[in-house]
């Protein structure tokens, strides 16, 4: 009997980070700590005025952004 090892393969994709905005106000979103933003879970993503991303998720944790497939 012969067997076979199905090895998953990983794509990797380029996302530009102008495609990212906020997932709530649709404004651009920029990699970048959000002022005022503690130690713990600091989120990596802000509106361009450096405010923290609109909402949260079911857990609590700020939402991160989403990308925009044109």
């Amino acid at each position: 009997m012969t067997s076979s090892t199905a090895t998953p393969e990983t794509v990797e994709r380029y996302v530009d980070p102008d495609d990212l905005i906020c997932p709530c106000c649709r404004e651009r979103a920029v990699e970048l700590v959000p002022a005022g933003a503690g130690v713990d879970g600091v989120p990596g993503f802000a509106h361009l005025d450096g405010s923290t991303l609109c909402g949260t998720d079911r857990a609590g944790c700020n939402v991160e952004p989403v990308e925009v497939i044109q």
